[in-house]
């Protein structure tokens, strides 16, 4: 399943915002990879982070971007839920707009959560307190 809040209008999948939220969630990752079935949270966020910058599985992946660079990274607990954090910043094409984001990747009982908190890289500092303010009250209810 998938969610994009923004303070520009999405009207579909493919549709591009430089300001919002966007969230992946995936219910039994191991029916989808099943190499992942029994392993623990750490090893599923290591697997599914590298399909992230290698563009497996369909998706884009960071290393086809003309820019990407992890400002860092780091584990963290939000709500006694474990996440990797990385701070990147982005850019798709040479004459695309520069972004800046927050990425948070978590794995639960089989369950893979992504959600990314993103910005224009010149007004990242500005949404950084209210994406931190989320961050905190941030809940996952399931399995």
């Amino acid at each position: 399943m998938q969610l994009f809040v923004s303070a520009e209008k999405v009207e579909k999948e493919t549709d591009l915002f430089t300001l919002g939220v966007s969230t992946t969630y995936i219910r039994g990752i191991s029916k989808t990879l099943p190499k992942l079935a029994g392993k623990d949270a750490d090893y599923v966020v290591g697997v599914w982070s590298a399909f992230t910058e290698k563009g497996e599985m369909g998706m884009v992946g960071y290393d086809n971007y003309y820019k990407s660079k992890v400002v860092s990274q780091e584990d963290v607990t939000l709500n006694g839920r474990h996440f990797m954090k990385t701070i990147r910043e982005l850019q798709m094409k040479p004459d695309s707009y520069r972004l800046k984001s927050i990425e948070l990747l978590g794995s639960f009982n089989d369950d893979l959560c992504m959600i990314t908190l993103e910005a224009p890289l010149d007004e990242f500092d500005a949404f950084l307190p209210v994406y931190t303010n989320a961050m905190s009250g941030l809940v996952i209810r399931g399995r």
